[in-house]
C-alpha cells in the first residue's frame, strides 16, 4: 500500500514532508577532563557530522558559577543530504566542573531525517507530478531513506568515538 503523507504548510511553501527520529543516544562522564569534553564540543561535532566549524552553532548557553561550575548549552545543525532530505542533529548538553576542570559532563544527541517534496510551482502541484513523485518515492526514493537512516546512525556512532576518544587523549 502507498501511504502518502499529508501536507504541511512551511516557510510559504506547500510541501509533503515525513519525518524519521534515528534512535537517540546519551554520553556520559564522569571524571578528570570533563571541562576539555566541555570545551571541545563544537569541533568534534563539526569533525564527526562533516561539517565546517563555522556552520555550528550553539543555540542555548548558560553558565554558573558558585561552588561548582554549572554549564549547559544546546546545538540544533541542519545538514543537506540531497535535494529532497536533510538530517536534523538536536544535541543538549550539561556539565558540572569543579576548578581543576573535573566534574560530571552528559550530552543527549537525537537525529531525525526528514524528507520534503516541494508543491510551489504549477508542475508540483499538477496531478501529473504527484503521481511521478508517488512512483519515485515508492519504487527509489524510500530505498535511499533506508541508506540515509543508516548513515544517520553511523554518524551518531562517530560522535560517540570522537568524544570517547576525547577522553583518552
Amino acid at each position: 500500500m502507498i501511504e502518502i503523507p499529508a501536507p504541511v504548510l512551511f516557510s510559504q511553501a506547500l510541501i509533503i514532508k515525513t519525518d524519521v527520529t534515528i534512535i537517540p543516544f546519551t554520553f556520559s562522564y564522569e571524571g578528570p577532563k570533563a571541562s576539555w569534553l566541555v570545551k571541545n564540543l563544537k569541533k568534534d561535532l563539526a569533525f564527526a557530522i562533516g561539517l565546517p566549524e563555522e556552520e555550528i552553532r550553539e543555540q542555548n548557553y548558560s553558565i554558573s558559577r558558585k561552588e561548582r561550575e554549572i554549564i549547559s548549552g544546546t546545538f540544533r545543525i541542519t545538514k543537506r543530504i540531497d535535494t529532497y532530505s536533510y538530517y536534523l542533529f538536536e544535541i543538549s548538553y550539561s556539565a558540572n566542573l569543579d576548578e581543576e576542570g573535573n566534574g560530571k559532563f552528559n550530552a543527549n544527541f537525537k537525529v531525525t531525517l526528514y524528507t520534503e517534496y516541494p508543491k510551489v510551482t504549477a508542475w508540483q502541484r499538477s496531478i501529473f507530478y504527484e503521481i511521478w513523485r508517488t512512483l519515485f518515492h515508492e519504487f527509489y526514493y524510500k530505498y535511499q531513506i533506508e541508506k540515509y537512516k543508516k548513515d544517520g546512525l553511523n554518524t551518531l556512532k562517530k560522535i560517540e568515538e570522537v568524544l570517547k576518544n576525547e577522553i583518552r587523549e
